[in-house]
């Protein structure tokens, strides 16, 4: 006998939405004594089609406390969206101030010294975060996405001081911790994207509107150990369309003192390119690629609880 028309229907994990307000709501009926079974939310969702899961979600929905809920969710969400744009523009006025520092008065500004503060800084930190994020049942966030649910549910206590707000905050919490790992790490990505572009946007207005001579100087490093590692990030900066490697010559000459003025705009070109194709670009593309998996992201409701 055939009994595949007879078996329930399969369960289907629930959008982030869902699961927040299925999660709030009980959170807010365990604090008021325990959920109720004979309201007409639960009775219309006893009696849809569907898993259990969607049945609770159904419930959750029709129910009036999960309707206002469901309305402190959304501001709360909202102001994550607005989270991002915030990050990505403390990003911009970090970086901008960074970039600012490094154009001194001489009308010098050191190559090494530039690319260790506005280059170096953030590679470290993508490299900290891709270590944690392969890291075995680990996946990293970082500070600034983390900042991003530890708002989200104070802006849901701050809005509601009620029951609900307090069911909601906890929700949202629950969700930085075991769902919110994508958008978290987005929020970080968007931050350092901010930061390089801030950087790179105010290197490009002062190339263009002030002169300035290059140098590279090192105390620790001699020009013979340091001469391979500038050739190798000068081939690196010329894959950027309209930017030239540097020669020998040109290399030797930011060695020795300053770049010549004929060299001013081969390495103006190079250090804007090095930070666009090693520092903005694969942050702009972990956050694009990262916004895109939440928009995808479905959790599994835990009804054990």
């Amino acid at each position: 006998m055939d009994t595949a028309h007879h078996r329930p229907p399969a369960d289907m994990p629930l959008a982030p939405s869902d699961w927040l307000r299925c999660e709030a709501l009980r959170r807010f009926e365990d604090a008021e004594g325990g959920p109720s079974l004979d309201d007409p939310a639960t009775r219309r969702a006893a009696r849809s089609d569907g898993g259990l899961t969607e049945r609770i979600a159904l419930r959750a929905r029709l129910h009036p406390a999960g309707v206002r809920l469901g309305e402190s969710l959304r501001r709360a969400l909202a102001g994550v969206r607005i989270g991002l744009l915030v990050l990505a523009v403390l990003g911009a006025l970090l970086g901008a101030a960074a970039a600012r520092a490094l154009l001194g008065g001489d009308g010098v500004v050191q190559l090494s010294w530039a690319l260790l503060t506005l280059l170096g800084l953030p590679s470290l930190m993508l490299a900290i975060w891709l270590v944690a994020w392969l890291w075995p049942r680990n996946a990293a966030t970082g500070l600034p996405g983390r900042s991003i649910w530890l708002a989200a549910a104070a802006l849901a206590r701050r809005f509601d001081a009620s029951g609900r707000g307090r069911a909601a905050a906890g929700a949202l919490a629950e969700y930085g911790r075991s769902g919110g790992a994508r958008i978290a790490s987005a929020a970080t990505h968007l931050f350092w994207a901010g930061y390089l572009s801030g950087a790179l946007l105010l290197l490009a207005a002062a190339f263009i509107g002030l002169r300035f001579d290059f140098a590279w100087g090192s105390t620790l490093l001699g020009p013979d150990a340091l001469a391979p590692v500038i050739e190798a990030l000068g081939r690196v900066g010329a894959l950027w369309p309209g930017v030239a490697a540097p020669d020998r010559e040109a290399v030797a000459a930011l060695l020795i003192d300053r770049s010549p003025a004929v060299d001013r705009g081969l390495w103006a070109g190079v250090l804007l390119a090095l930070l666009a194709l090693l520092g903005l670009l694969p942050r702009l593309v972990l956050a694009i690629v990262f916004l895109l998996l939440h928009r995808r992201q479905r959790l599994a409701l835990d009804r054990s609880r």
